[in-house]
């Protein structure tokens, strides 16, 4: 197991640490504090809480517009106007 910080699982993904914190928070990213208490995430599990979230959000997808076999008229065009 590879225990990183928040601030260095941000850097390793490429997301601020906010992001990586607003996921613990908000979204149910596994942590921990080590003896020093400090917010430390297992680099696997961040990893499988990732893989989650992106087919969570695949599931809400109807049509990928960079998808070639993707029809203009099958994106969701939601303005907020349920008409």
């Amino acid at each position: 197991m590879a225990w990183l910080k928040v601030a260095e699982l941000a850097d390793e993904l490429g997301v601020s640490d906010s992001l990586v914190r607003k996921w613990i928070r908000d979204d149910g990213l596994p942590s921990e504090l080590d003896p020093d208490g400090v917010m430390i995430v297992d680099l696997d599990t961040a990893g499988e809480f990732l893989e989650e979230l992106d087919g969570e959000d695949d599931d809400d997808a109807e049509c990928d517009p960079d998808d070639e076999e993707c029809d203009e008229e099958d994106l969701d065009d939601d303005d907020g106007d349920d008409e």
